[in-house]
């Protein structure tokens, strides 16, 4: 050893490469760019600038949309912003390749004062925008706000296929809750991915009603699963959904009357996952979801499942083990299953 120091230019491209991508594309370009000629090339790099998360000071804010996003703008594919950042950033410069937009830290009615027919956050989901998440996960929100903002994003977002708007928080009460508002909210001709948080079954039937009619994979979070109060009598085929996800929170006493006759019709499901606490007279096996559910699926190559059954008849089920449970799954074509039983006592 001849104790030399290496220099960060001394570093041939491979290992510059590898250090640069340990850091975010926003720190590389704000420290790098027109460093030098050999730097600057590797900042402005298409794979360098392709997706911008930003979440920086003013001072940060001032360069980069004064001197580095016009340099750049037009490698851009996502950007993820801010709400103190978001309007400076997107007027800062055209962005003719921005197709996915990330929103974080955003409460609902903030948002809505940003969807007006003439902001330009609008004037991006009307045009380009085909990816869409929104996050709001630190504060109280009510359903009525983000069920505002929801309706409001498919009214405005033309070309949409992608929507993620389950980030908030469900123990803040935020979910969609359309069941009452008229049957033409929540169009959309194009969407083809989502997910969501839902107030009740009813806001899920409703999504499946036939206003998303592209719709391939949807991954629901439903607050409570009941009885049906509206008048929603469609039993229309879901022939394009592949992909579907439903948890709920509370127990339901539905699953028969609610719960089956949605998923039998989805007959060209190719995943599905569902994580439920039902109560039942008798225990949900292998053999009642071969025979009253995945007979109709036969397409299905992936099933992921967590089915809490709570048995009302505790006599009658007193003698029911593990064992019992597992030979129902002697013949299980998909993952591993396991099990287990709790007695609960109650006093009278």
């Amino acid at each position: 050893m001849d104790g030399r120091t290496v220099h960060l230019l001394d570093l041939p491209d491979e290992i510059l490469l590898i250090i640069l991508k340990k850091l975010g594309s926003v720190d590389v370009l704000y420290s790098l760019l027109n460093v030098n000629k050999r730097l600057d090339q590797m900042a402005r790099s298409v794979n360098n600038t392709k997706f911008l998360n930003f979440s920086i000071n003013n001072v940060q804010l001032n360069r980069f949309c004064c001197e580095i996003l016009p340099q750049i703008h037009h490698n851009i594919v996502s950007l993820t912003l801010e709400i103190f950042s978001m309007e400076r950033i997107i007027l800062a410069c055209e962005y003719p390749n921005l197709t996915i937009i990330v929103l974080t830290n955003f409460l609902p009615d903030i948002l809505l004062q940003y969807l007006t027919d003439e902001s330009p956050i609008s004037r991006l989901l009307q045009q380009q925008i085909r990816h869409l998440t929104v996050k709001c996960d630190k504060e109280m929100v009510i359903n009525r706000s983000f069920t505002d903002v929801c309706v409001r994003i498919l009214a405005i977002g033309r070309n949409l296929s992608y929507l993620n708007v389950h980030q908030w928080l469900i123990t803040n009460h935020a979910c969609l809750s359309i069941r009452d508002r008229p049957p033409n909210v929540c169009l959309s001709s194009n969407l083809h991915t989502t997910f969501i948080y839902v107030d009740t079954f009813d806001d899920c039937l409703c999504l499946l009603d036939g206003r998303l009619e592209q719709l391939r994979s949807f991954t629901v979070h439903i607050l409570l699963i009941t009885g049906s109060v509206v008048n929603n009598n469609n039993q229309k085929i879901l022939f394009n959904l592949k992909e579907f996800s439903l948890i709920s929170y509370l127990h339901t006493t539905a699953y028969d009357c609610q719960l089956l006759p949605l998923l039998r019709r989805m007959p060209n499901l190719e995943t599905l996952t569902l994580d439920l606490e039902i109560i039942r007279l008798t225990v949900i096996d292998g053999l009642h979801l071969n025979k009253e559910l995945l007979i109709h699926m036969i397409y299905l190559n992936k099933f992921i499942f967590h089915i809490c059954t709570i048995l009302t008849d505790f006599e009658a089920n007193y003698f029911l083990t593990t064992n019992d449970i597992k030979k129902t799954f002697l013949n299980w074509k998909y993952s591993s299953v396991n099990c287990c039983i709790n007695h609960f006592f109650r006093r009278i």
